[in-house]
């Protein structure tokens, strides 16, 4: 990045320099954007909640693709970066923090998928447990309720 002879002497005097945000910290140049969108996607809840209004639980169900589709017209990747930081620390973490609570061990985990070792010695006990434990999840009154966790594949080792 080139600095201009104003911007050398605005930053040798103190003149508006600091009021400078780093082009590097990208949370604070997406944080109006991402505010806008929370909103956005609050009144959505809201209206499907509440008003059980299809079209805006289309938007809801979209607007993660929309988010992270270079191809899409409004595509943003430090906006997504930004996202992915806020679901990372909150409701990710969380939700592996459930999962570890309910004494479940994370083996591998991503935002598609989380693989569990259960300890139980048959298939069918061990159904039962990630039975229990999903229905547990899914009754917790945090965000966990909109989740769709699902049962794909069963393996014993």
């Amino acid at each position: 990045m080139m600095l201009g002879c104003s911007q050398w002497k605005d930053m040798a005097v103190g003149g508006d320099a600091v009021t400078v945000i780093p082009s590097y910290d990208e949370i604070t140049l997406c944080n109006p954007a991402f505010k806008t969108l929370r909103s956005i996607v609050n009144a959505w809840l809201l209206e499907v909640s509440v008003y059980k209004n299809v079209f805006a639980d289309y938007q809801l169900i979209h607007f993660y693709r929309w988010l992270r589709s270079p191809s899409a017209l409004l595509y943003d990747p430090a906006l997504r970066r930004t996202l992915h930081t806020y679901m990372k620390n909150k409701l990710y973490i969380q939700l592996i923090a459930e999962f570890k609570t309910l004494g479940c061990i994370i083996v591998f985990t991503n935002f598609n998928k989380i693989i569990v070792c259960t300890k139980k010695r048959s298939v069918n006990d061990a159904l039962g447990y990630i039975e229990f434990v999903v229905q547990t999840i899914r009754n917790k009154e945090l965000c966990f309720t909109v989740l769709k966790l699902r049962l794909t594949n069963v393996g014993n080792i």
